[in-house]
């Protein structure tokens, strides 16, 4: 397992917000890597540059709300500010 993520190969069924899994040849198995969500992406870059920019937490969540359909959940920690 240790070798397998130390040559970049992801290990969890779920790929995090922004990325999507996809399958890679590695020798005779195949294995899953990450790779970039293109319209995820652009909602996480548009969140930090909020965020930098010295916006609130409720504003940012107003925007995401109206970027439909690139954001279906924002999860902070274990509460769910919308879904």
């Amino acid at each position: 397992m240790r070798e397998s993520v130390s040559r970049g190969f992801y290990l969890s069924s779920r790929a995090p917000y922004g990325y999507r899994i996809i399958r890679v040849k590695d020798g005779i198995k195949e294995r899953t890597k990450l790779d970039i969500e293109p319209l995820q992406a652009k909602v996480i870059v548009s969140f930090f540059n909020d965020i930098l920019s010295g916006k609130g937490l409720i504003e940012i969540v107003r925007e995401l709300t109206k970027m439909e359909p690139a954001v279906t959940k924002v999860e902070v920690g274990t509460r769910i500010l919308f879904e």
